[in-house]
């Protein structure tokens, strides 16, 4: 179960080029927990060097901070107004769908309409990759505490100046 959340999207998180002897032979789009632990691991590394003392664990900490301290992340999107639309192609042909048929009670996949589903020719010029959103119903997003982004982000300063065990900065 999540703590807290960080840039975990791999359309959006970090991109990692490996080069041998000046010649580029690969490129990598990085993210989930692979990004967002390290990314987590170095704000709670600068928080026990603000404070000079050891931290110990993060979970208890982070479960008492204040809104300001860490930023709740809830949903914020409603593309219910959007005309979208799209058509799937298989082996038996063609499926167009308009915004009605996606929003509609008669697809299971779309389960609220907050979040798609896409299809995208991620990193492959040949194949394509089926990204969902909002279908797993075991995963949901809300205010507080939530079981896919935790209590929220860090929030830079006020976070370290939190974590410590003053509660504020020493500096």
């Amino acid at each position: 179960m999540p703590d807290v959340s960080a840039l975990a999207d791999p359309l959006t998180g970090f991109t990692i080029v490996v080069t041998s002897g000046g010649t580029q032979f690969g490129v990598a789009g990085i993210g989930g927990t692979s990004l967002a632990a390290p990314i987590f691991s170095a704000i709670w590394s600068l928080a026990q060097q603000y404070h000079r003392e050891t931290l110990g664990f993060a979970a208890p900490t982070i479960a008492r901070l204040k809104p300001g301290q860490i930023t709740d992340v809830v949903d914020t999107s409603d593309l219910t107004p959007f005309n979208l639309s799209g058509t799937i192609y298989d082996l038996s042909g063609s499926t167009f769908f308009s915004a009605s048929d996606i929003f509609s009670a008669n697809i299971p996949a779309v389960t609220q309409p907050n979040y798609l589903t896409a299809i995208t020719p991620f990193h492959c010029l040949h194949c394509a990759f089926a990204v969902s959103f909002g279908a797993d119903t075991s995963l949901t997003v809300g205010p507080g505490w939530d079981n896919v982004t935790g209590f929220g982000q860090p929030n830079g300063l006020p976070f370290i100046q939190a974590v410590g065990s003053q509660g504020h900065g020493h500096h």
